[in-house]
């Protein structure tokens, strides 16, 4: 079980540490490090990762993005990364710049989420990504974000395969609000032999749930479940709900969860795991 901790964005750690310190003790195995989200500024994500490792005790999962680096940087932030002692990795492509406080910087995006795992898994072999030696191995554990919410399943799927091709070890999926879904999911588990993590992100009012849905592609919430927040309130009772029914099914579906806390409510978390 992982939940997502976005770096603060400010150079000291220790607000947002003390925000999430519990998750351990709530059963939590690792958290999820987001890089940069939505081409925003934050600390780095690996020395906040290095944080949550050291100070938390809990395991780190680095979310590593095409955007911001080209060939060498990303090969040397995995290298420093692994000194760390970070192990899990997450490849994405990254959100564009276009979307961020500042559209006019430079996406760089040399290679795509595909070959951050084939990074990995060359450097994992002792060489990097020209296949040169690099005279150790990294003992990294590279997993991938799949969407089971889209729009063309096929494309998604062939996707798919070239990350588990080139070496992903573990999938993350978008938030997933419908036992079909997780059906679905239970196929390309057993199809792939693959652990998979479904994504809970517990909704709010009807009034967030419309805007994730309007939003964040990706993002499809079902009409039952939007007519049920309908006359819910704003304070995540519905939400929560709806978050702890999903979990409960899941387990028979899948290996894990994926927990996003909205507005960094990681107590809400806490209320969805009593």
């Amino acid at each position: 079980m992982s939940v997502e901790a976005n770096p603060p964005k400010s150079p000291s750690p220790e607000r947002q540490l003390k925000k999430i310190k519990h998750l351990k003790e709530l059963g939590v195995d690792a958290v999820n490090i987001a890089e940069n989200p939505l081409a925003r500024v934050r600390m780095s994500a690996m020395v906040y990762s290095f944080y949550i490792k050291t100070i938390l005790g809990l395991e780190p999962i680095l979310h590593v993005t095409c955007r911001d680096r080209n060939l060498i940087g990303l090969q040397s932030d995995l290298l420093g990364a692994y000194a760390l002692g970070v192990r899990g990795i997450l490849a994405l492509t990254g959100d564009p710049t276009s979307v961020g406080e500042f559209p006019e910087a430079t996406g760089v995006f040399d290679i795509n989420s595909v070959g951050i795992v084939e990074m990995v898994s060359r450097m994992n072999k002792g060489f990097d990504f020209g296949m040169n030696e690099i005279k150790g191995r990294t003992n990294l554990f590279p997993g991938v974000a799949f969407n089971p919410l889209a729009y063309d399943r096929d494309k998604e799927l062939k996707k798919l395969e070239q990350k588990i091709e080139a070496g992903a070890k573990f999938l993350q999926t978008q938030p997933v609000y419908s036992e079909d879904v997780l059906e679905y999911l239970a196929e390309i588990r057993e199809k792939f032999s693959i652990p998979i993590l479904v994504g809970i992100l517990p909704l709010k009012s009807y009034a967030h749930a419309r805007f994730l849905n309007n939003e964040f592609p990706g993002i499809n919430i079902p009409q039952d479940i939007l007519k049920s927040l309908e006359n819910s309130g704003k304070n995540f009772e519905k939400g929560i709900e709806i978050a702890r029914e999903i979990l409960i099914k899941a387990k028979q579906y899948v290996d894990g969860a994926y927990f996003m806390p909205p507005f960094n409510r990681f107590d809400i978390i806490e209320e969805i795991l009593k």
